[in-house]
């Protein structure tokens, strides 16, 4: 069987990416935020995207394609910054609520 599993190595390469005309499902690796913003990852990513791309990234998939499903992995709790680790990944949650007015 063929994988229909699409991997994008960057933000930049999934924003010009012509998405599938079927439902998507993705899985949204939170420690390539930037750890500075994204912090209590088990592997963190220094020069990773920022906070407020990875939202305006995750906008234009959902708004271009079809989503089924989304999973966010999380961060380590027992490490230092887990407090801001956790609204970094609401502010990623919330981008999931269409929006009003």
């Amino acid at each position: 069987a063929v994988s229909e599993i699409n991997v994008y190595d960057s933000l930049t390469a999934l924003q010009v990416a012509k998405l599938p005309n079927k439902p998507l499902y993705i899985h949204f690796d939170t420690d390539v935020v930037d750890c500075a913003e994204m912090p209590a990852m088990n592997y963190p990513e220094p020069e990773g995207p920022s906070l407020d791309e990875a939202v305006e990234s995750l906008r234009q998939v959902l708004a271009a394609g079809k989503t089924a499903a989304i999973l966010f992995s999380l961060w380590n709790e027992q490490l230092d910054g887990a407090d801001q680790a956790l609204a970094a990944t609401q502010q990623l949650i919330r981008t999931l609520k269409p929006a009003t007015g």
